[in-house]
């Protein structure tokens, strides 16, 4: 085997090696860091027992890590459990942590076009689909009608510490195209729009995540009702 051969294949090999001892550090250090934040939350949102149903949570130590901080998004039976921000935009953290670190895990966020964090019509969270099954990666499971059915709720304990839980009622598999992701999320008409949402449904929590197929347009959406303010 020629030198030059032989060096090019061993270059590629350490080059490949790199790249995925890379990815493995990525991928460990943001499960430390939301572990960390996981744990802090816990710890918080337990309360003693015979609290009216009015009490809050105090979320102060997540707003005083980031003023960006809006609420906590917990799926019952899955491992999504992260803090939600909202950025300028829906770039800025596509791959900042919540603790300001650069990782391609991102972080959970709140479409920047919500005017008022979860109290308007139409609120969307994005997420990443991380290879080590992290922050929303979950979600494709919910295009399955019988998990879909075993994972009906979802709550949201806002930064003024409400508990809102709702519940999911619809998935399906779109693109970045679709023009849901062009709705006037902050219109009361816009609820009209959802048809298979339960009679009587007053805000809509839309869930979206990319897919793990290589197709990088591919979009997963899960949709859920408020179901009502829950005594903690």
């Amino acid at each position: 085997m020629p030198i030059a051969v032989f060096l090019m294949g061993l270059s590629l090999v350490v080059f490949a090696g790199g790249t995925l001892w890379l990815g493995w550090r990525d991928d460990v250090s943001a499960r430390n860091e939301y572990a960390d934040l996981r744990s802090n939350f816990e710890s918080s949102a337990e309360l003693p027992s015979g609290e009216p149903t009015d009490a809050r949570i105090d979320m102060s130590y997540f707003s005083a890590i980031n003023p960006d901080f809006v609420g906590w998004i917990a799926i019952g039976g899955t491992s999504v459990s992260y803090p939600v921000v909202q950025g300028q935009d829906n770039e800025q953290y596509l791959g900042i942590t919540f603790q300001g670190e650069r990782n391609p895990a991102g972080s959970v966020f709140m479409d920047y076009r919500m005017r008022q964090a979860f109290d308007t019509p139409i609120t969307m969270l994005h997420g990443h689909n991380m290879r080590d099954h992290s922050m929303f990666a979950p979600l494709p499971q919910y295009l399955d009608p019988t998990f879909l059915a075993d994972h009906l709720d979802i709550t949201i304990v806002t930064a003024d510490g409400r508990a809102l839980v709702y519940e999911v009622f619809h998935a399906r598999r779109t693109t970045a195209w679709d023009q849901i992701y062009t709705l006037s999320f902050n219109d009361t008409a816009t609820i009209e729009l959802f048809e298979t949402a339960p009679d009587g449904t007053r805000q809509i929590l839309l869930l979206s995540t990319c897919t793990s197929d290589g197709d990088r347009s591919a979009r997963v959406l899960v949709y859920a009702a408020l179901r009502g303010e829950a005594g903690v």
